[in-house]
């Protein structure tokens, strides 16, 4: 019995197995830049938005989990882009449009961006990606990136869902 459900573990949970199993890599400072690059490919202007559109402004939204340094270097390099927000709280109320019920629709100029990474394996990232701009405009995806001689390439990844 206890073979059948470790067997159904590693079928459905596999990322979450290893990183409870095996102690977790640590990044090269290489590694986190590029890393730090393919994330803020998956801003919403690289996604699902009209080629050359681009946003004033991001506030970031559950990166808590992620490492520090990953964190700081994706922010570091958002901020060579955007003006970046760390929470929603810290974002001014001229930005925030609401209907008449003060209910927030939309951000004006700007957009909210979430990344989550989990290690799948020890060279092997998944990283969960998901953007809101408006009740009318939104994103997700994951993508699995391994580290294949100096550089993160692309293995596997999903259908990017959006709203």
């Amino acid at each position: 019995m206890y073979k059948i459900l470790g067997l159904f573990l590693c079928l459905f949970f596999p990322t979450n197995l290893y990183a409870q199993e095996a102690a977790l890599p640590t990044l090269a400072s290489q590694q986190l830049s590029l890393l730090a690059e393919k994330i803020l490919e998956n801003t919403p202007e690289h996604t699902h938005f009209e080629k050359g559109s681009h946003f004033a402004w991001v506030v970031l939204s559950d990166i808590q989990d992620n490492s520090t340094a990953l964190n700081d270097e994706v922010i570091k390099q958002l901020k060579e882009h955007y003006t970046v927000y760390l929470t929603k709280q810290a974002l001014p109320d001229k930005l925030l449009m609401k209907d008449g019920n003060g209910r927030l629709t939309r951000y004006d100029d700007g957009f909210m961006f979430s990344f989550k990474m989990t290690w799948a394996a020890k060279d092997t990232i998944r990283i969960d990606y998901s953007d809101w701009e408006s009740n009318q405009a939104g994103g997700g995806h994951w993508e699995k990136y391994q580290w294949i001689g100096s550089e993160w390439k692309i293995i596997e990844k999903s259908v990017l869902v959006v709203s």
